[in-house]
């Protein structure tokens, strides 16, 4: 079950604080983004549904990092497993 709310956690991330965080930044950097904050979440929405690459991976990206990290932690327990039995 705590997988689960993990999991959940970082699509709610992925969805909603992650797109506003790149808000503010790009806003501080480049500059105010035509039609505001409602309009970049917009944006990035539609740009899922329209199957658009930079939405998907701004969206995928905190789940490929969870993915990756339990990989990391998976193979890190398999390689002490090895070197206790040899």
């Amino acid at each position: 079950m705590t997988e689960f709310w993990i999991w959940l956690n970082v699509t709610l991330m992925s969805l909603f604080l992650l797109p506003g965080i790149i808000y503010l930044v790009g806003g501080r950097l480049f500059g105010s983004y035509r039609g505001g904050l409602a309009g970049f979440y917009s944006d990035q929405l539609r740009g899922l549904t329209e199957g658009q690459v930079t939405a998907w991976i701004i969206t995928m990206t905190p789940s490929a990092s969870l993915l990756l990290i339990r990989l990391l932690f998976i193979k890190q327990k398999e390689n002490s497993k090895s070197r206790q039995t040899t």
